[in-house]
């Protein structure tokens, strides 16, 4: 391909402060494609975000698209949860019978 015909692909600016969810469906837009140095990988990336500005797409599927040109895909296909995201939970009694055995334990350990 001669670079006389080589079309010059260039980041959309189209960003809109006012509205977070799009603004920060731009940013990830936008660090996808500092990643990508790839031209057709920039053009589809440039199709996204113009579908999304346009409301032609939903947000779950410009995200989906998106996801294949991201580098730190962390998430992987784990259905969303990381190895991080795992919450202890335990009931308010259950709470409380180990806070009163641990305040014991301290108190008569100090004599």
């Amino acid at each position: 391909m001669n670079e006389e015909n080589k079309e010059t692909i260039s980041k959309l600016l189209i960003d809109n402060e006012k509205d977070f969810k799009f603004h920060m469906a731009y940013l990830a837009y936008s660090s996808a494609w500092d990643e990508n140095n790839n031209d057709e990988a920039r053009k589809k990336l440039n199709d996204l975000i113009k579908l999304l500005s346009d409301n032609k797409t939903s947000y779950q599927s410009f995200y989906m698209k998106l996801k294949r040109f991201r580098a730190d895909d962390s998430l992987g296909d784990r259905g969303g949860r990381s190895r991080f995201s795992s919450i202890q939970t335990q009931r308010k009694r259950e709470w409380q019978a180990n806070e009163s055995k641990r305040s014991r334990n301290v108190r008569h350990r100090k004599r």
